[in-house]
């Protein structure tokens, strides 16, 4: 799954944090994301979690400054989540 700023020609790292949500919404659907556009898993399987959903728009947002930025925060986020559900 392309970013949008890739698809462009100009892939920085939240590129690939773009692609990984497209394929956590993969995953949680069994359906491909529609192209260029915030993915919301919830939509299609009401069986996901607000948090997974949040997270995949996260990951999916268009605007690139508006996106998880890194692998790093994406893993202190499920950490946090993780710790305050314990």
């Amino acid at each position: 799954y392309i970013s949008p700023e890739q698809l462009r020609g100009k892939a920085i790292a939240a590129s690939d944090i773009y692609s990984l949500g497209a394929t956590m919404f993969y995953l949680l659907t069994g359906k491909d994301p529609e192209a260029l556009k915030v993915a919301r898993p919830i939509e299609s399987n009401r069986s996901v979690s607000p948090f997974l959903n949040e997270l995949v728009e996260n990951c999916t947002a268009l605007d690139c400054t508006q996106r998880i930025s890194s692998a790093r925060d994406l893993i202190e986020i499920v950490e946090a989540a993780s710790n305050a559900t314990s």
